[in-house]
């Protein structure tokens, strides 16, 4: 950081103390460097005071960046809120669009993927897509902005890396969607959270079954456009899903590859 995370607070740039560290890490071999914006961020806000403190935030870490020859500024895109998504998507890409005016030679602005809750923005491998998409189409210097990963996130987000089989998956999905030349950052975290589970279903209850012991069922009121959404430990085995309509019963079953790696 180059400053306090959690506070909308900006101060002077010390430019003597960026060239030490510029110096240092050079005589340390250490390179590139990053800046982790601000917790505070937030570029898809649909409050005025909110977006104009987190844009002055991104540039003045775009300016510590340069005067301190970092080649990295890593940012979170932030939430839209209880407004409209479509509009979150068009106040980030104004903000990026901002912030790239003013961005200077050597350093490039990274966007990060998040965890995946309901009203975040860059969660899904989509969403990334589709910014990068935005900035090309509004000819924004797409060799100035890059992508970081990080690995939480994405199992947060219900990416399954558990095993070989699903981080070719998803970088597959990364070849297909964006480009890996896109990606200039992986941000390798463990997570203690459940990967989540969503089952797509036009049945009135849906039951979830993890090596035959039941997760429970949910009712269609629970559902979001017929997705059944649980939290799941993961455990080698079979995942059966079993709903019911009009006295019908339908299944499908999902067999893991093997044991976890640890």
């Amino acid at each position: 950081f180059s400053g306090n995370p959690k506070t909308y607070r900006v101060s002077p740039i010390d430019e003597p103390a960026l060239q030490r560290f510029r110096d240092l890490r050079a005589e340390a071999g250490i390179g590139p460097a990053v800046i982790h914006t601000s917790y505070l961020i937030n570029l898809a806000t649909e409050d005025e005071k909110m977006a104009k403190n987190s844009l002055r935030l991104l540039e003045n870490d775009l300016a510590v960046a340069a005067a301190g020859e970092v080649a990295y500024v890593n940012t979170h895109l932030g939430s839209y809120g209880t407004g409209d998504r479509k509009a979150g998507f068009v106040r980030v890409a104004r903000a990026l669009e901002a912030a790239l005016e003013r961005i200077r030679p050597g350093v490039t602005l990274v966007l990060e993927n998040s965890a995946g809750s309901g009203d975040g923005i860059g969660a899904s491998l989509e969403d990334l897509a589709d910014i990068v998409d935005a900035a090309g189409a509004a000819s924004l210097a797409l060799e100035r902005l890059g992508l970081c990963l990080d690995t939480a996130h994405l199992w947060g987000a219900g990416y399954d890396l558990s095993d070989e089989r699903g981080v070719d998956g998803v970088v597959q999905r990364i070849d297909e969607l964006i480009g890996r030349e896109h990606v200039v950052m992986l941000h390798l975290n463990d997570s203690r959270t459940s990967l989540p589970v969503e089952v797509f279903s036009n049945c009135k209850t849906v039951e979830l079954f993890l090596n035959g012991k039941s997760l429970g069922a949910k009712s269609s009121a629970e559902s979001t456009n017929g997705m059944f959404r649980w939290s799941v430990p993961f455990q080698a085995g079979e995942l059966k899903a079993v709903g019911s309509r009009d006295g019908k019963t339908v299944q499908s079953r999902l067999v893991t590859a093997g044991q976890a790696a640890r």
